[in-house]
């Protein structure tokens, strides 16, 4: 997700998609994840809002809560579908 390589970039959201997340990795990942939701390429996007509903944590949530009021309607259907995966009740306001 830190490279330039927006093919790479997606296809490593994609593996995080599937991966099952452990609370040592949860650190590293979420930050990258993060960024990648805004990511200029929204097939990267895209994928990183998906993984977001794995990995994501409470700034996570910030972020996709965000993308409900911004962005194309791809990243906001995603977003949507990533905070109900996560649970957290500031999405419900």
């Amino acid at each position: 997700l830190k490279g330039a390589d927006a093919l790479k970039k997606r296809a490593a959201a994609q593996e995080l998609a599937l991966a099952k997340p452990t609370d040592a990795h949860k650190r590293e990942v979420t930050g990258p994840l993060n960024k990648a939701m805004d990511d200029p390429q929204n097939f990267v996007a895209w994928e990183a809002i998906k993984a977001a509903a794995v990995w994501g944590d409470a700034a996570t949530v910030d972020l996709l809560i965000a993308k409900l009021d911004k962005g194309d309607p791809f990243s906001k259907h995603r977003a949507c579908e990533a905070l109900g995966k996560l649970g957290d009740g500031r999405a419900a306001e």
